[in-house]
This record gives C-alpha cells, structure tokens and sequence, in this order.
C-alpha cells in the first residue's frame, strides 16, 4: 500500500478478524482490531513501528532513542499486533516486542554510545564474536527478529524442496509436529528450539539456552525456523501452560520464510 491520504478504504487482511484502513488525517495505514486501533506511519510516535492509537501498547517503545540516531533499530513487526490472534494475543506482543525485544535494543544501544567500535559493527558481527559485554542483548535481538519472522498470520505451507525434506527427515508434517511439541517439553528453564537445516541436508530440532543461536554456534546448523521457550512468550495467555502454547504456534508458521531460509542453507 502506498502512503497516499485517503477515505476510509477498507481492506480485509487474510487471516485476520480486523480491517486495515485509510484513516483521513493520518499519514499512514490504520488497523481497526477488535479492541483497539493501530497506526503505522510518520504521524506515529516511533515512525516505522505499529503504535496504538492510545498509548500503553507497546511499553518501552516510547522512550526509546530515535531509530535514525541509533545503531541498532528496533526491526519493525512484520504484521500487526492482533494478526496472531486466536494462538497468540495483541496483549503477548505487545508486551513480548514492546517490553522485551525493545530493551534489548536499548541495553544494546546503550552499550554502543560508550563504544565506537561496537558501535561499527553489525548484529551478526557482535554475535559471532561474542562480544561479552553485549552477546546476550545482541543475541536476543536476531533470537527475536528470527522469532517474528517464523510466524504468519497464514501459515501456508512449505515448498515442494522442504515439504520433501521435512517427509525424509521426520516422517511427515504431523510427526514433525509431534517431535517439535516433544523437543519443547523437554526444554528446560528459557531458550529457544529451532528447526535447522543441517551439513547433510537433512533436518533436525535443537535447543538452546537464554540467548544462545545458531549464529554464534553454526555447528548447530542453518536455522529455519525459531520458536520461543522464555516464558514471556506466553505467561499472559497460557500462564504455565507452555504445551498450549506451542500448540498455537504450530498454527502459525510462516512456511513460506522457512522455505527461503532453507533454499538459502
């Protein structure tokens, strides 16, 4: 969509019980929820973030530092923040981006305007490095980015290459299901389990703990997918809970960013 004003134009978003709109008065897209609106555009508070129409929604987002005076950006959502509803509440993101993925971006920042050095180089750079003062937060920003990524409010289906990959390496999409629902139960205290493409071609779950990624750790093999285990990516909604959680996110698995990420491998 362009940025254009507009009347009220409503567009129906697949998968989504909500309407994106053209607000008049507002430079930039709307998005009417069942409980709230949501902007995005310049004439929000961040420009380049979904924000709420009154404030609360994404606590720790207001008071960060300017996206273009910083070095590290807090990566706007690839969907709006009730677009993974039923499995996954405006509430979770809301906290989960605007609280916990905005202060790593902080701390990181933070971290930067004391180092130049750190300062030049790029998340990943930091990452492979391992550079102590800063691996975690930085670590847990492309953990998260990954995390957004792995989702969609249409699952789709992976291509016909990861479809056959998936039969070989598992059996079938239903018993990759199982295995994952498995591997997450297992997992114990906060991490993550990502599904990898490995050095042989073939498939594989891995968990990691707290911040730890295949970024810093490629013996674990190319990842593909990422799904959260700390228990802010589900305490609202399922309390402790997580098999319940994981449930849902089954459902919202964005195939068509596993499969780039597979041909990429």
């Amino acid at each position: 969509m362009g940025r254009k004003r507009r009347p009220q134009l409503a567009l129906l978003l697949a998968g989504c019980a909500a309407l994106a709109v053209w607000a008049p008065g507002v430079d930039g897209v709307s998005f009417v929820s069942r409980t709230a609106v949501w902007v995005f555009g310049p004439g929000t508070a961040r420009a380049g973030v979904w924000a709420r129409a009154s404030p609360g929604v994404f606590p720790g987002v207001a008071d960060l530092p300017e996206q273009s005076a910083a070095p590290f950006a807090l990566r706007q959502l690839p969907y709006p923040p009730d677009a993974l509803e039923p499995w996954i509440s405006a509430e979770t993101v809301a906290y989960h981006y605007g609280g916990h993925h905005a202060a790593y971006i902080r701390t990181l920042n933070q971290a930067a305007s004391q180092d130049p050095q750190l300062a030049s180089l790029s998340l990943e750079e930091i990452v492979r490095q391992r550079i102590p003062k800063v691996f975690n937060a930085a670590a847990q920003v492309w953990n998260h980015d990954f995390f957004w990524d792995s989702m969609a409010p249409v699952a789709g289906e992976p291509d016909p290459h990861l479809a056959e990959q998936l039969n070989k390496s598992f059996g079938g999409m239903e018993e990759f299901k199982a295995a994952l629902r498995g591997k997450a139960m297992q997992h114990f205290g906060s991490g993550w389990l990502w599904l990898v493409r490995q050095g042989d071609g073939s498939l594989g779950l891995v968990t990691t703990q707290d911040a730890e990624n295949p970024v810093a750790s490629p013996e674990l093999g190319h990842p593909l997918l990422v799904c959260d285990l700390w228990e802010h990516a589900y305490y609202v909604d399922h309390r402790n809970r997580k098999a319940a959680y994981v449930d849902g996110w089954l459902e919202l698995i964005n195939w068509e960013f596993a499969s780039t990420q597979f041909q990429a491998a």
